[in-house]
């Protein structure tokens, strides 16, 4: 797209003024029937300009849309004289040798062509009296008395396109495809090897992986629909939904289309947020064709139904400038969800709320969204409640905290009760075993002790607080490794964290030495089902899954770029405002409404899946998983912050014969709308 500019042609000599007797054809006419008069009009040819002049005009259209949209703020110095129109059409091919205009754009050009041009004067409307009286028309938009056509100019990612008076036949659709698999190619590339990755598993690992505990946990609960103390009942509500199939290869599935759909959502919302289409496929890229994210959806396990319903909520907050009261209750509702999925949403919708609150999106909304959150909550909890006696949301979380610091715990400096002493490890400090083995093991001493489920709270919880408060730089340097262990090049574990094996694909040559593998295989009744040999593709499979996945540094370059962006385009844009434009810079202003905010929130909460794990069970790269549709779209949106271009988006100007046909004349004279890029 390039811009220029070109003075406007001063109307013929015989040419009456509006609303005369003399007036021509349709000069009694404003708005869109105005342009379908003026279709017959040829609009004189525009001078040809130099590349820098181009990008001049670019800059300063794009400078006066954006402070003008800023309430109160004047412009600066380089307002276009009065009779200058600033047009924005598809680059069209170089004017004929030895200078000249520009040669015309094509017939039907790829794009609608936008102007943005001083008002013209208010004509009668059609059907006035001879007299030319006509009804008092309604007061000026603000912006009129600067000459500008501003109610046309609006944000270029939160405004749906014009309704349609009919939907489209299958015909129609149809005929649109190749339209849509040109525009969004870069997309389609991605989807194809995601496709072919998770097809290659299906058959592969038929009938699915399950991991011993939890996935025996989750069949038990669709089968009893009575949520387990450390188990939400979230997921078993999708298992007791597809258990009627009888077979496991539907849940997977199921989970890889939504892997799939969850790509897919990214991408649409970055797009939809003004966000080129190749930069949108990037953010994109790494939940569709991350390994571990492909052997994670192969799994019976909460991971993809968590990850799914993130990026609803995130989507529902994040489409609009200012998510509407409904938006908002679907993001609470799907949090809410969350939460019955892995109790760590709790910590996400108050992040969100917050995220909110920043924004000032109104008491409406916010009630909309904590209003669908804890009715959801409170529902759950009184279901939770009918299954276990307890009004709550999960079990005692105390004996996960004392597996996490039973390691590191010097019981000679802590005043413990009787029953706390118990707890203490008999292992030297320096070959005590992972947090694991002091919660599921039956030597462990939380099983040896004999304490009852009441009692959790008061000794092993009592026994974790006075850990930590007499030995926090201990505890503090060892959540801080394993958080920072998650950025570390490779995919490597240590002595005390969870196997990173039970992640991956197992190869056919390869003897089975993990869970996923080595224990039966459960069925939605209870009986044990038979896995099938991978063979060569689980080779291939084993052999993509050395390269195929975001890698530590990965996520945190993508930290870095999304929480950077906006501070670098915030900077830009106070320099705008004080007159010191960029002379040299080919970038124009960012995006009217900055992203800082939905980067913040984003990584904020991907930081929040990572800590409350290290903080309380142990480092497992199965955590952070759920980062692969938080720091790329995030990095995404500082990138364009930051290096971005705001379309400025105005009334289609008026080209070409007029035409009869009333289905095309009608979308000729619509309001031009940009989203979403679909």
């Amino acid at each position: 797209m390039v811009f220029w500019a070109r003075p406007r042609p001063a109307p013929p000599a015989d040419r009456a003024a509006p609303g005369s007797a003399a007036a021509p054809p349709g000069d009694q006419f404003t708005g869109p029937r105005r342009l379908a008069a003026d279709q017959a009009r040829p609009a004189p040819s525009a001078p040809a300009l130099s590349e820098q002049e181009r990008l001049d005009e670019a800059r300063l259209v794009e400078a006066l849309m954006s402070m003008r949209r800023r309430e109160g703020t004047p412009f600066v110095e380089g307002t276009p004289p009065a009779g200058t129109e600033m047009l924005r059409r598809p680059a069209a091919p170089a004017g004929p040798a030895g200078g000249g205009p520009p040669a015309d754009p094509p017939a039907d050009p790829p794009t609608v062509p936008f102007e943005v041009r001083p008002a013209r004067p208010a004509r009668p409307a059609a059907g006035t009296s001879a007299g030319g009286e006509r009804p008092a028309a309604a007061a000026p938009r603000a912006g009129a008395d600067l000459g500008l056509v501003l109610d046309d100019v609006r944000d270029p990612f939160h405004d749906w396109p014009a309704p349609r008076d009919r939907w489209a036949s299958p015909r129609e659709l149809a005929g649109r495809l190749p339209t849509l698999a040109r525009a969004h190619r870069v997309l389609l590339a991605l989807l194809v090897p995601a496709l072919l990755l998770r097809i290659l598993t299906v058959v592969a690992y038929r009938t699915a992986f399950e991991f011993y505990g939890d996935s025996y946990a989750y069949l038990k609960i669709a089968r009893t629909l009575r949520p387990g103390a450390t188990r939400p009942g979230g997921y078993p509500l999708l298992l007791a939904l597809l258990s009627p199939t009888g077979e496991l290869w539907v849940v997977t599935v199921v989970q890889h289309l939504a892997g799939i759909g969850i790509g897919i959502g990214v991408y649409a919302l970055l797009t939809h947020r003004g966000l080129p289409r190749w930069l949108a496929a990037v953010g994109a890229a790494p939940v569709l064709l991350d390994a571990y994210q492909v052997v994670l959806e192969q799994f019976v396990m909460a991971e993809t139904m968590f990850s799914a319903l993130l990026v609803g909520a995130v989507i529902a907050l994040t489409w609009s400038r200012r998510p509407s009261a409904r938006s908002c209750a679907v993001a609470g509702f799907l949090l809410a969800l969350a939460t019955a999925t892995r109790t760590v949403g709790v910590e996400i919708g108050v992040l969100a709320f917050l995220y909110l609150v920043a924004r000032r999106v109104g008491g409406r909304r916010l009630l909309a969204f904590g209003g669908a959150l804890a009715l959801s909550l409170l529902a759950y909890a009184l279901w939770f409640l009918s299954s276990t006696g307890e009004f709550a949301l999960s079990g005692s979380s105390a004996p996960f905290l004392y597996g996490r610091v039973a390691p590191i715990a010097n019981c000679a400096r802590l005043d413990l009760t009787f029953e706390q002493s118990l707890l203490c490890s008999p292992h030297p400090a320096s070959v005590r075993p992972d947090p694991n083995y002091y919660v599921w093991s039956l030597s462990s001493p939380l099983v040896t002790a004999g304490i009852t489920r009441s009692q959790q709270d008061k000794v092993f919880g009592g026994f974790a607080k006075k850990v930590i408060a007499d030995q926090p730089g201990d505890y503090a340097r060892l959540v801080a490794g394993d958080l920072l262990h998650y950025f570390a090049p490779g995919r490597w574990v240590g002595t005390r964290d969870w196997p990173v094996g039970s992640w991956q694909f197992p190869a056919g040559h390869r003897p089975p030495t993990f869970w996923h593998v080595t224990m039966p295989l459960q069925g939605f009744s209870g009986d044990i089902e038979q896995r099938n040999s991978p063979g060569a593709l689980g080779t291939v499979l084993h052999t993509y899954q050395r390269v195929g996945y975001l890698p530590g540094p990965g996520f945190a370059v993508a930290a870095l770029i999304a929480l950077g962006g906006p501070l670098a385009a915030r900077r830009r844009r106070a320099a705008d405002r004080s007159g010191r434009l960029d002379r040299w810079s080919h970038t124009v202003a960012p995006p009217e409404r900055p992203a800082g905010a939905d980067c913040v929130l984003l990584i904020t909460v991907g930081l929040m899946l990572l800590l409350l794990p290290a903080a309380t069970v142990c480092f497992d790269y199965r955590y952070a998983l759920p980062l692969l549709v938080l720091f790329p779209p995030a990095a995404a949106l500082g990138w364009h912050q930051w290096r971005g271009t705001a379309p400025v988006v105005a009334r289609p100007v008026s080209q070409g014969p007029a035409v009869a046909d009333p289905v095309i004349e009608r979308e000729r004279t619509d309001r031009t709308r940009i989203s979403p890029a679909w």
